[in-house]
């Protein structure tokens, strides 16, 4: 009996370690970013099947966050949060996967995407 919740547990824990997350990878498969004529950063995240959230001027203390689409019944999602000031992909109703732990959070201060809120609000 020993063994076999040994075993069970091992592959628990395998499957949380191999699903990783999604919405994380997604967003970062997603990122697009660029640099204009007067040097300044604009980054556009498209997610999904319609997810479009972009970041103009990218490190500047006036970064502008600009949401082209976001859907809470699609697949993807986004709002800011105000205590950090990052940018929050959730998944949507028309997602398989549950909000909880399943998030990631893109950083006006840097353009990078960060699978939790602490490490988007310090910005390394």
């Amino acid at each position: 009996m020993k063994h076999i919740y040994t075993f069970f547990c091992l592959f628990l824990l395998s499957g949380v370690v191999i699903a990783g997350n999604q919405t994380y990878e997604d967003v970062v498969a997603g990122k697009s970013c660029k640099v204009s004529d007067s040097q300044q950063i604009n980054c556009d995240y498209f997610v999904g099947t319609n997810l479009h959230v972009g970041l103009a001027g990218v490190g500047f203390p006036d970064t502008a966050i600009y949401f082209m689409y976001s859907d809470f019944n699609s697949d993807y999602y986004a709002k800011v949060g105000i205590m950090h000031g990052c940018v929050i992909i959730s998944p949507g109703r028309a997602s398989d996967r549950l909000p909880g732990g399943n998030l990631a959070f893109i950083s006006p201060r840097n353009g990078k995407v960060y699978e939790d809120w602490k490490s988007c609000k310090a910005g390394y």
